[in-house]
């Protein structure tokens, strides 16, 4: 994606390869085409990325510490 193009564009074009792999047999799990999404955007979306990946970590620790008590 390019700074000034428009997320919903980006986003509807990541979808339409999505579904090209997958009628093709390819399966991407969905934290993997998550995380394919949030790599794609521009610098510009530094924030929102690094905020993303910090709350999953996050979560999984808990669900970790949870787990083993």
């Amino acid at each position: 994606m390019n700074e000034g193009e428009l997320l919903r564009d980006h986003i509807s074009q990541f979808i339409t390869l999505l579904n090209y792999l997958n009628n093709i047999e390819v399966q991407i799990d969905d934290e993997d085409q998550i995380m394919l999404l949030s790599c794609s955007l521009p610098p510009s979306y530094k924030s929102f990325r690094e905020t993303g990946l910090w709350q999953r970590q996050n979560l999984v620790r808990g669900c970790k510490g949870s787990f083993f008590e």
